[in-house]
């Protein structure tokens, strides 16, 4: 879907639904794939530049797996950078939650360097348009927000989404 306000094509979904995009429109999407320690990477020809992010949907630190890191949104960060004005497409298992969060944070990052007001409901707002079965892991919001705001307001904006009613109605399964 074509975002007026990014300027790009933007995507968020299931691995299936990565693997159909880079099959009908070959050369055209990047793709952020993520996956979990214990699941393969997808295999993605046709993708016009994967980023490759290995980490487990778990909602703490201290819940068995392997946590997303401030490194690991770093690189995501930068390959959205890199691949603008090109269109951009984020994949996790299911597309409900680790996908949806990466989504968001680009999406907010976006929106913040651009001086939108609000950025945070406006992100909402897209994210919402683009997977309306979103529902975003808190930890990956929380970790991608501190890279975009005070420790304490990353923490409450992260809490707000994560508890907004509209994502809450979603199940967080990944």
């Amino acid at each position: 879907m074509f975002i007026e306000l990014l300027q790009r094509h933007l995507a968020v979904g299931s691995r299936e639904d990565a693997l159909r995009l880079v099959r009908l429109d070959r050369d055209f999407w990047n793709i952020v794939s993520i996956f979990g320690t214990r699941i393969p990477k997808a295999v993605l020809p046709g993708a016009r530049k994967v980023l490759y992010c290995p980490f487990d949907d778990i909602e703490s630190p201290r819940d068995d797996g392997a946590a997303v890191g401030a490194g690991i949104l770093r690189q995501v960060f930068q390959f959205a950078d890199v691949t603008k004005p090109g269109a951009l497409a984020v994949h996790c298992q299911m597309g409900i939650s680790r996908s949806t969060a990466v989504c968001f944070l680009i999406i907010a990052r976006d929106l913040q360097s651009n001086n939108v007001p609000n950025f945070i409901e406006e992100s909402t707002r897209i994210l919402l348009t683009i997977r309306p079965q979103a529902n975003p892991n808190l930890l990956v919001l929380t970790r991608g927000l501190e890279l975009l705001l005070p420790h304490a307001a990353a923490a409450a904006a992260a809490r707000k989404v994560h508890q907004d009613y509209r994502f809450s109605r979603n199940p967080a399964v990944d």
